[in-house]
């Protein structure tokens, strides 16, 4: 709602991550801002302007390598980042983590590995295998193709490894799915 004076009041905010994942890197910059390295992805965050859900203890200081992020933000294709609008803690890594995910277009198939892009180039893009186990959700024939907006879910053999994906599905559009 909106008041007299200008100011809004939300009652709720709907939000779509982009990936979730450990972070395993983090470059500081006097408590200004942060980028995180996460699935191999830079995701910066501004300390006034990210978005730090507290309910698992997580603040802008205390982000630690190993904590598995979920980011919601938008691609900045020149610096080669996510910026971080919304930042949640889903726990903690652990190899072979469960909870690995990311959202965007294809843009490079093999017979056993996608690249995702999470921007509009290759610039911000993360690799996902997949095997005989993967299911295939909504993929016309099975065959991923270039130019297809999916969500990986899978797990991470370890720290700086890529996704292995338990499942890979087609998104209705780039940021209203069903989840």
């Amino acid at each position: 709602t909106l008041t007299h004076d200008g100011h809004g009041h939300a009652e709720s905010i709907h939000y779509e991550d982009d990936l979730t994942g450990p972070v395993s890197a983090i470059t500081s910059n006097g408590g200004v801002s942060k980028v995180l390295i996460i699935l191999g992805v830079q995701v910066f965050m501004d300390a006034s302007v990210t978005y730090v859900d507290s309910d698992y203890g997580l603040t802008f200081d205390n982000i630690a390598v190993g904590d598995v992020i979920e980011v919601s933000g938008y691609a900045d294709d020149t610096n080669g980042w996510i910026n971080a609008t919304y930042i949640e803690k889903q726990g903690l890594f652990t190899n072979f983590s469960d909870n690995i995910e990311v959202k965007g277009t294809i843009i490079g198939v093999t017979d056993s590995s996608v690249s995702i892009s999470l921007g509009n180039s290759a610039s911000i893009s993360v690799t996902v295998n997949y095997n005989s186990a993967t299911e295939f959700e909504h993929i016309p024939g099975g065959q991923l193709t270039n130019g297809m907006f999916v969500e990986a879910k899978g797990h991470l053999p370890s720290l700086d490894g890529n996704i292995l994906a338990r499942e890979i599905e087609i998104e209705t559009d780039d940021h209203h799915s069903d989840d």
